[in-house]
């Protein structure tokens, strides 16, 4: 691929500063470490990079939806987590979901060089700081280390430079999930038998599913599926996770997946099986308009490899999240 990553960087950043801006967001280290931690005992979010900080800034010039927002980081998410943690890459887009696309650009010429983990911490943490603050705007987030500027990521309408629609997700508003904001399962006929969901990358993966319990805004869902894509990014696409556990930002959703008992199903699941759950399983609920909890089992070939479920803490409010 051609490019110029300066010239690029340099005119994205110039027409922020001829547009409104909303909002500037300084996120540094240890305010960084404290938003990816998501509880105090032993789960934690993907590694933050020694000196890392962002700064978001949002434009109010262009407001997007906040559930196309999610739809479009997790894609993205999905993608970045297949490439190893710490290769460097210099510019790439994602692909286009509901309009919207994922951009990165290095600095050239840096002594430390843009790497895959810091546009997916970058990408985390700035997306659980706009909804944080109930502010989803056009986004430019200024990656530095130890104070220099390293790189951007820009999350907004689609760009010129390159970039193609996603045709295999159809998430152009299918069934009812198409535009709205707050998409919850209220609403919506109760799954009460169990669904199955293709993946469309490898059909000999499928995931059983079933709702059961509260209906959930499905930013909820796609905060938590969004956490849990960042957290396995580290991991090799084999490696065994007897037991998956976490929580999304605002601690209002649990995510597990877990192995089967015994010796040898125990070293079925792996870090691949459950990234693609967290990239399929919430956005087929949006379509659905039926967000809310979860159980589902994977399936290889017909063969069980996991299980898991998203649901509301145990006790609500104080992110307890219990076990298998």
């Amino acid at each position: 691929m051609g490019y110029n990553s300066h010239t690029s960087l340099l005119a994205i950043l110039l027409l922020f500063c001829l547009s409104a801006l909303a909002l500037v967001v300084d996120i540094p280290p240890h305010h960084l470490a404290n938003a990816i931690t998501r509880t105090n005992n032993h789960l934690k979010g993907p590694p933050i990079p020694p000196g890392f900080s962002l700064r978001l800034l949002m434009s109010s010039s262009e407001p997007l939806t906040p559930n196309h927002v999610y739809l479009c980081t997790i894609e993205a998410m999905y993608h970045l987590a297949e490439e190893e943690w710490e290769d460097v890459v210099h510019t790439g887009h994602s692909k286009i979901v509901k309009g919207l696309q994922v951009s990165y650009y290095d600095v050239p010429d840096r002594p430390i060089n843009m790497q895959y983990r810091h546009i997916i911490v970058a990408i985390l943490a700035s997306v659980d700081e706009m909804d944080r603050i109930g502010d989803f705007n056009r986004a430019v987030i200024e990656m530095r280390v130890n104070k220099q500027l390293l790189g951007i990521v820009r999350i907004g309408r689609r760009s010129n430079d390159g970039g193609h629609d996603d045709a295999a997700m159809k998430v152009e508003g299918e069934g009812g999930g198409g535009g709205d904001g707050n998409s919850t399962a209220s609403n919506s006929t109760r799954l009460d038998s169990p669904k199955i969901l293709v993946d469309p990358d490898d059909p000999s993966v499928t995931i059983s599913y079933e709702r059961f319990g509260a209906a959930l805004d499905c930013k909820l869902m796609f905060s938590a599926a969004l956490d849990a894509l960042a957290t396995l990014a580290p991991n090799d696409d084999f490696d065994k996770l007897d037991l998956f556990i976490g929580l999304n930002w605002s601690r209002q959703v649990v995510y597990q997946a877990f192995s089967d008992e015994g010796l040898y199903k125990r070293l079925l699941l792996t870090a691949d099986l459950i990234r693609r759950v967290m990239r399929l399983l919430p956005q087929r609920l949006f379509e659905e308009r039926a967000c809310g909890e979860v159980i589902f089992v994977i399936l290889v070939d017909g063969m069980r490899h996991g299980s898991g479920r998203f649901r509301v803490p145990d006790e609500q409010g104080r992110g307890e999240i219990g076990s298998r």
